[in-house]
């Protein structure tokens, strides 16, 4: 997974950008114990993969450095290789190949293996977010969710209704939109069934686990569960981007001293915050 401060998780691990020290890979326990430093190279984007059916036990961190190329290193810290030499955003692993967006300006769609091996572009449209699930994937161009297969082919449309963030869960693709009143949808996903979750406004960076469907409003967590009930307004500030796991979630706040960026954890009813330190 690639998502905020909190970037990949593999077991009890979590891996992760430390922008309060120096911007590079750093792993620690999900209680914030044993935090030490397995990279050296400062990255913009992370991603896990938890092995191959080569090496089942020995996972790989995929990341981006200040370059844009990608490498992929052991969790241990050993084993970098470098395995492109493009502009390469938002990485997403899933069985042997790594799928990224190719520059700022006009990020098209790409994939290549994870050895380095046949790149490919999927598609010459503009992409705001992508996601990929099984041998589908999902991505939001401008205005619209399509969804095509993984070598590119089969090209829908799913949904028309400028869709900002998704997430997808259990056969749903939960998001928010950019027009109206930011509210939060979730429809099937071959687009069927679309249904407004709650009435809250400006939502943003949706987030599903255990029944829950986490979002912000205004940077404040917010939970509902996935039938549209139980709305609650968590009362915790997050920077973009939080991971929600095991009961907790996981988010990064700035602090009003010259300490810079912190993490944290609370409990998913918003009780027991904690500083990870």
């Amino acid at each position: 997974m690639s998502k905020g401060a909190f970037v990949a998780i593999n077991g009890e691990w979590f891996y992760y950008e430390n922008t309060e020290v120096d911007g590079k890979i750093y792993m620690m326990r999900k209680d914030g114990a044993d935090k030490q430093k397995t990279g050296d190279d400062n990255i913009r984007f992370l991603s896990i993969d938890e092995g191959s059916v080569y090496h089942i036990n020995e996972g790989w961190i995929y990341y981006t450095n200040t370059q844009d190329n990608i490498y992929k290193i052991r969790l241990d810290g050993t084993g970098k290789q470098k395995l492109n030499d493009d502009t390469s955003l938002k990485l997403s692993i899933t069985e042997g190949w790594i799928y990224y967006q190719d520059n700022i300006i006009f990020p098209k769609l790409f994939r290549i293996r994870t050895d380095g091996t046949e790149c490919k572009m999927l598609t010459d449209e503009a992409i705001i977010d992508f996601k990929v699930e099984g041998n589908n994937l999902y991505y939001i161009t401008e205005s619209t969710l399509y969804k095509i297969k993984t070598d590119g082919t089969e090209k829908k449309v799913i949904c028309s209704d400028s869709c900002s963030n998704f997430f997808l869960a259990d056969g749903w693709i939960y998001y928010t939109t950019m027009s109206g009143n930011q509210n939060i949808y979730k429809m099937r996903t071959d687009g069927t069934e679309r249904q407004k979750l709650g009435d809250d406004n400006n939502c943003d960076d949706p987030y599903v686990s255990d029944g829950w469907v986490y979002y912000t409003v205004y940077g404040f967590i917010h939970k509902i569960r996935t039938d549209g009930s139980e709305a609650q307004d968590l009362g915790v500030y997050t920077l973009p981007g939080f991971i929600v796991s095991d009961g907790w979630i996981y988010y990064e706040d700035i602090e009003t001293t010259d300490e810079g960026r912190k993490e944290y954890r609370i409990r998913t009813d918003g009780s027991g915050k904690q500083e990870l330190v």
